[in-house]
């Protein structure tokens, strides 16, 4: 039986990982596609990452060969939500966390991908303001994705809005950056954070969810 092919642009970032691992479990073909292209060393001793195809490529300009045959595409581009005060970072962030992954999905459409699959976010009201780079950025793109479920009536598209994500971020030469600081928050509100394996395991399966209800559908934090 052939494997479901999953292209992850972002894959080798703190979500994408997470989510190609899950993927590999469930017995899928995971292609994670990031700028340098390589496995993060901290991986190379792990078994599960043998199985995922690591290559070149930008999120922002996507190949259309690397579309070629993937049945479902997962947008994991994102830098953190930190302030702009010059329009330089301003640029910068709504490039990473909008265009990047508007580029993505118009291009996952054109050639044809039945499912995508967007890392969103979900920002407090007072943040909700096209001034603030981040939060334009995912409204952004998660018009694309819409956009992308209209293409066809095959094509269909799930967007998951965490808040604040938990688990240990690494830098590129594997030193973990500790985030378990955040997880007391968790007995406060649910609506508030959610376990970064946790949240990977639901993309991974909603990501290969053949059926879906709905041809688009926005997962909030708290439904996570």
């Amino acid at each position: 039986m052939n494997q479901t092919k999953v292209i992850i642009f972002g894959g080798n970032g703190f979500v994408g990982t997470h989510i190609a691992k899950n993927l590999v479990d469930l017995d899928a073909a995971p292609v994670c596609i990031s700028r340098t292209g390589t496995r993060p060393l901290y991986l190379q001793d792990q078994a599960w990452s043998e199985q995922v195809k690591w290559c070149q490529g930008d999120a922002s300009e996507p190949k259309m060969k690397s579309l070629e045959n993937a049945d479902v595409v997962i947008c994991a581009v994102g830098s953190p939500p930190v302030p702009t005060p010059n329009k330089a970072a301003w640029d910068k962030q709504f490039f990473m966390n909008g265009t990047a992954n508007i580029n993505a999905l118009d291009a996952a459409a054109q050639a044809g991908v039945k499912r995508a699959v967007l890392i969103g976010a979900q920002i407090i009201a007072p943040l909700r303001t096209d001034k603030f780079a981040y939060y334009k950025g995912k409204r952004m793109a998660c018009e694309a994705a819409k956009r992308f479920s209209e293409h066809s009536e095959q094509q269909t598209a799930i967007v998951f809005e965490p808040s604040i994500i938990t688990g240990k971020r690494r830098t590129t030469t594997g030193k973990t950056i500790p985030m378990n600081i955040l997880s007391p928050l968790k007995a406060i509100s649910s609506s508030l954070v959610v376990d970064v394996e946790h949240l990977a395991s639901r993309v991974a399966k909603e990501a290969l969810n053949t059926s879906p209800s709905v041809k688009f559908e926005i997962i909030s934090n708290r439904d996570i």
